[in-house]
């Protein structure tokens, strides 16, 4: 009986409403608080909240204003909800530590775990349903602004910070990252402070899938701990 209740619940219920109500529930303010002050380094809050800057504002410029910030900031400002410049915004998101952003999407995703419907999970081939399968791959920040005076007019593109990630294959939810400032970073370096975070939250046997910067000696011993398995290309 409850299950059908909740099937036609479910089946009443629009897409954009459950998503924005699973949101709420990730983005619960005395869980950013919370997470804020366990990795927020020397870094503080004050007039503008880590709450505000990075959930609220950031989410309103990628829902409503096509992943424009500024325009963010501004109608936040015209309807009183920003005492501050737009200026002071970025420069406050410049100065978010990453341990602060990589704790925020792991975090979340734990949060958003247990509410993942079972009926939208992927299924993974019969030889690998043994396996908790992780893929690993990196992302570099690309086409940076060149707002620095000396960069302007220069050719050629510039190059934020890189995330290594990885991603759980049945459900198709990034689990943690580890990240460094500098764009030119390879990807390998960044595997030893990626793979303890997944260990804690996933339970093996895992499997890891990488590319071939990840084909060292090193790394595939890394990867082969505590039991695990990997296929590097």
């Amino acid at each position: 009986m409850q299950q059908d209740f909740a099937r036609e619940v479910l089946g009443r219920l629009p897409l954009a409403e459950a998503i924005l109500t699973l949101w709420r529930g990730v983005a619960d303010p005395l869980f950013l608080l919370s997470l804020f002050a366990r990795h927020r380094g020397t870094s503080y809050e004050k007039v503008l909240s880590f709450g505000v800057l990075l959930v609220r504002l950031s989410a309103d410029a990628l829902l409503e204003h096509r992943g424009s910030g500024r325009k963010s900031f501004v109608r936040a400002q015209a309807r009183g909800q920003l005492e501050t410049s737009v200026q002071a915004v970025y420069q406050k998101l410049g100065r978010v530590p990453l341990e602060v952003s990589e704790a925020w999407l792991a975090e979340s995703t734990d949060r958003v775990w247990s509410g993942y419907p079972q009926a939208a999970l992927v299924a993974v081939p019969p030889s690998l349903q043994a396996f908790m399968v992780r893929v690993v791959a990196g992302k570099a920040i690309k086409r940076v602004a060149k707002r620095l005076k000396p960069l302007r007019g220069r050719k050629g593109g510039i190059l934020g910070g890189k995330a290594l990630g990885a991603l759980e294959l049945s459900r198709g939810l990034a689990v943690a990252m580890a990240t460094d400032p500098d764009g030119e970073t390879n990807e390998a370096k960044l595997v030893p402070a990626l793979l303890p975070q997944v260990r804690a939250r996933m339970a093996g046997p895992r499997l890891w899938v990488a590319d071939r910067q990840c084909c060292d000696l090193r790394q595939t011993a890394a990867f082969t701990a505590e039991q695990d398995h990997c296929v590097v290309r």
